[in-house]
């Protein structure tokens, strides 16, 4: 069995042991349980972690540039160079989040790049 820690960087998994020592959970990039022989009776282990949402997952944000942080003021211009000529969608997503609640706004602007 193996959990992409990465995923999910702020779960907090712990290894437990109940019984036996033979087997144990290895931490690093990944949660993995080193198992043993089939029909081994004597061991017992555990991963506990705190409550995290199985149905969530992290956007897609593959060549995603995160423009602004929390903790700065709002954006009034933004500039990126593109690279090569033709045709790009830019997508901007914007969420404001709170205990309890969130709102999110996608605005898409479809931008000509001639050499």
């Amino acid at each position: 069995m193996v959990h992409a820690a990465s995923s999910n960087t702020d779960v907090g998994f712990g290894a437990i042991g109940f019984k036996g020592d033979s087997a144990k959970w290895v931490a690093s990039t990944s949660l993995t349980h080193v198992g043993l022989a089939a029909g081994y009776p004597g061991d017992d282990d555990w991963a506990v972690s705190k409550p995290f949402d199985l149905r969530t997952v992290m956007p897609d944000n593959k060549g995603a540039v995160n423009i602004k942080a929390i903790y700065q003021s709002a954006l009034t211009t933004y500039t990126y160079n593109y690279a090569l000529a033709g045709t790009y969608k830019a997508t901007f997503v914007a969420t404001n989040q709170k205990l309890g609640d969130q709102k999110q706004t996608v605005k898409q602007i479809e931008i000509t790049v001639i050499p």
